[in-house]
């Protein structure tokens, strides 16, 4: 077992923070590795009015620690990269370098006061900015705007604008998030508008040169660290040991790296700015050719927009994004990630709903329709919209259904873009032209039956179709056809293709819904779609293939899923939760992930306050707890998260696994006592029906008088375990490992999952504990009880639902398979009950 690992910092809230999230990392790469926090006072904290300019200033915040790592009184020591002077002391070194936060600089106003624009900046009264480069920058982009030295850590200086003695500061984004001030972001600067420093939104993690351990590799991410060393490389080129304002910043995608860098050697006037790019591995060579435009002079025109600062327009950025056919899991990795970083989406009707649930929980996500038979926005406004959302800083995101570019109108979204200055990029999407046809086991293209494919939208601007000419040169050009679009219209477009000179007999298909579960494929041909009726037909999505490669359908399709459509919303903690939507979306349904709670392990005493901090105030596990624990005959489990939470600290502590050599365990459920075994030991009781009932009543029987069984669970737990065992006069005491929080508004109720649960659009609700079924209904105020479907796993769940009014089905026994049983079983019996009442309508 690894001794004790010492990281130290400085004392500041925001050093202790950033210390915390490297703990709790390290802490779920290493179960049970025992990590102590020393905090300490650094020259810059001791100096707090003195200048900041420089590299000497840099290291007045790392000087003491850097001493202590030499010293070996600590093994590690948590810094922000920025604040690192770009040489080390001999014997150190960066071991590792986090997943970079937000790298972009903010600026926060004063309570009550707005960004409106650069230009009304100097009513504000003087700009704080505690760097050259800031302050550089901000100039170039607001002239007559007064800027200000400020000094001190973040709340010092929120502390100090709040007062009056500023008009605005400028800050890192990533700081204010970390300490959950996000609030306090007025407008953020784009890269473009203001390069930020290197290693902004980085937390570096030094040791001694050749220290190894495996919680360097749990923190360390790839990607920034070659970011880092580009931007390091650059201003080292630049020969930024002086003072004079400098900045770097490399963005990674795929085998790409592109370097912006900034370099002032007098006033604003004489701000340079470059930007190079070119291959990841070449990333040295790259950042000393911008280091060699900057100071040779010759960097006018290397980025546009960027020579004498940036548009006052030109602020965030717009992604325009595929979300491809219809099934969430063929959205790209490019796209996810896209999604995953935005702070603004706008989407389209047709957008899956798996991928709508993976907006992030403080984006915001806006509906501009964009689904034929509904409500559309004008396509004027999606763009007047777009462009606005991204002047005000922000990571923007239009999400389109299949490829933005095929019949997407993405090619006029971006027109519009760069009409007005915006950044965009341009994330592919798989189209359903393609995906659906083949899901359907039909090839676009097919030796011998299909050398071309034709795609053509048979819905066009202002109602109409194609023009009988246009059909005439494909009827004669011969291969596939694929209408999209075409739902409701069908009978329409079987007459005019045959009018077009396509032949009666050519097979077709009509694919619904295509790629997703509820795929509906039905094979004919012309004449037979030109005979059809279009009234009342289907708002699904539907397109036709026209071909002989149609008589290849069938054969491939997947299997009639059991929860083929059905919406299901998922109230349990993370990670629990995202496991049981991928059951749920393996059986072809769709969840909806709304956890209601959260669950937070016990720090061991000792760990010190960043940990504690890391947790949101977690209770603290100490030594003397588990001695009594120890002490009892049987150690009792009632959740997989009790058991790590236990154990977690057990080690930690640096108890010995022998000290337990005495207990017999016991375990509410399977899943449990699967945990307990990770750790080497086997359950000796396991009741037959999972719930916490039965395990009191089955463990009163074995244990013996005089013995004492010690429940270890959630301060929150209910109290039926310990009832039992009372009511047969038997000892127990209870060892809190973790507390169950409630996620207020489900932590989300603003997004797109809470409105789906406010409006009632789904068939149920998955509930794993009572806890889980209060904090849904505190979540969603004024909701009607009786209409919620409830799905609990076990009876003790099911009377919290029944208490409030929903209806309920229990799991067989209490595993998450088995709740995905009981929703099988109910969504089957819903469609039989819809069939029977078809078949009267039609009697």
């Amino acid at each position: 077992m690894w001794p004790e690992i010492r990281i130290g910092t400085r004392e500041s809230e925001l050093a202790v923070r950033q210390a915390g999230i490297i703990i709790e990392a390290a802490m779920r790469a290493c179960p049970g590795l025992r990590i102590r926090h020393i905090a300490m006072k650094t020259g810059g904290d001791m100096a707090p009015e003195a200048p900041l300019e420089g590299e000497q200033a840099k290291s007045m915040f790392t000087d003491t620690l850097e001493q202590a790592l030499l010293d070996n009184e600590i093994d590690l020591c948590v810094h922000s990269l920025k604040d690192m002077s770009g040489k080390a002391p001999d014997g150190l070194a960066v071991l590792a370098f986090s997943k970079r936060e937000d790298p972009r600089d903010a600026l926060s106003l004063r309570e009550g006061s707005a960004f409106m624009s650069f230009a009304g900046l100097p009513a504000l009264g003087a700009i704080g900015c505690s760097s050259a480069r800031r302050r550089v920058q901000l100039a170039a982009l607001a002239p007559e705007a007064q800027t200000a030295p400020i000094r001190g850590n973040v709340p010092t200086r929120i502390a100090k604008l709040d007062g009056g003695g500023y008009g605005g500061i400028v800050l890192a984004a990533a700081g204010l998030r970390r300490l959950g001030l996000g609030n306090r972001i007025s407008r953020f600067f784009s890269a473009h508008e203001m390069i930020p420093a290197a290693g902004q939104g980085i937390i570096a993690v030094q040791g001694r040169s050749g220290w190894r351990h495996p919680l360097l590799e749990a923190v360390d991410d790839p990607i920034s660290r070659r970011a880092a060393l580009a931007e390091q490389e650059t201003l080292a080129a630049l020969g930024c040991g002086c003072s004079s304002p400098a900045a770097a910043f490399a963005r990674i995608s795929g085998t790409e790296i592109k370097i912006s860098a900034m370099y002032c050697d007098g006033g604003p006037a004489t701000m340079a700015r470059a930007e190079v790019a070119g291959a990841c591995d070449d990333w040295q060579r790259l950042a000393h050719r911008l280091a060699e435009r900057l100071l040779s002079g010759n960097a006018a025109g290397d980025v546009p927009g960027l020579g004498g600062g940036a548009p006052q327009g030109q602020a965030g950025k717009v992604w325009l994004v595929g979300a491809g056919p219809g099934a969430p899991d063929l959205l790209t990795l490019r796209g996810r990630r896209a999604i995953a970083d935005a702070e603004t989406v706008f989407y389209d009707g047709l957008v899956p709903e798996g991928i709508l649930a993976e907006i992030p929980r403080g984006a915001r996500a806006v509906p501009v329709g964009k689904r034929a038979g509904g409500g559309t926005m004008p396509q004027e406004e999606i763009n007047r919209m777009l462009a606005e959302e991204a002047k005000k800083g922000r990571r923007v995101v239009r999400l389109k259904g299949g490829d933005p570019f095929v019949f997407g109108r993405g090619g006029e979204e971006m027109l519009a873009l760069k009409e007005s200055g915006i950044p965009c990029e341009i994330v592919p999407g798989v189209s359903s032209a393609i995906a659906a046809p083949a899901c359907a086991g039909i090839p676009v293209t097919h030796r011998g039956l299909s050398p071309a494919f034709h795609v053509l939208a048979w819905r066009l601007r202002g109602g109409g179709s194609p023009a009988r000419p246009a059909l005439e040169g494909l009827a004669r050009a011969g291969g596939t056809l694929v209408a999209l679009m075409c739902g409701g219209r069908m009978a329409g477009l079987g007459r005019r293709l045959i009018e077009a000179g396509f032949a009666p007999d050519m097979p077709a298909a009509i694919i619904e819904d295509g790629t997703t579960a509820q795929q509906r494929v039905s094979i004919t041909d012309i004449a037979g779609l030109a005979s059809g009726n279009d009234a009342g037909a289907t708002k699904r999505p539907t397109l036709v293939v026209v071909g002989d490669v149609c008589a290849l359908a069938g054969g491939v399709a997947a299997p009639a899923l059991p929860l083929g459509g059905a919406r299901i919303v998922v109230t349990r903690a993370e990670p629990q939760n995202s496991m049981l939507c991928e059951k749920i979306r393996r059986l072809g349904g769709i969840a909806i992930p709304f956890p209601c709670i959260r669950t937070v392990p016990g720090i061991p005493e000792g760990m010190g306050v960043a940990a504690v901090e890391a947790a949101d105030g977690a209770r603290v596990l100490r030594a003397g707890d588990y001695e009594e624990a120890a002490n009892c005959e049987w150690l009792v489990f009632t959740s997989a998260v009790g058991v790590e939470a236990f154990f977690g600290g057990f080690i930690h502590l640096g108890f010995d696994i022998r000290r337990l050599a005495g207990c017999r365990f016991a375990t509410v459920g399977p899943a449990t006592a699967g945990s307990l075994r990770r750790y080497g030991i086997s359950c000796d009781y396991m009741p037959s029906i999972y719930c916490t009932e039965s395990l009191g009543k089955g463990l009163a029987g074995r244990m013996g008088q005089g013995e004492t069984a010690c429940l270890i669970r959630a301060a929150q737990s209910p109290p039926q375990l310990g009832g039992e065992l009372a009511q047969k006069g038997l000892a127990w005491r209870e060892m809190a490992v973790y507390d169950i929080i409630r996620n207020h508004a489900g932590g989300h109720v603003g997004g797109y999952e809470g409105r789906i649960v406010r409006s009632g659009e789904y068939d149920f609700v998955f509930f794993a504990s009572a806890s889980a079924v209060s904090a849904f209904a505190e979540a969603v105020p004024g909701i009607a009880a009786n209409t919620v479907a409830a799905v609990c796993i076990g009876p003790e769940t099911a009377k919290q639902a029944l208490a409030l009014g929903m209806s309920t089905e229990t799991a067989e026994c209490a595993t998450e398979e088995a709740m995905c049983e009981a929703a099988c079983r109910l969504f089957a019996m819903r469609g039989a009950r819809a069939a029977r009442a078809q078949n009267e309508i039609s009697n």
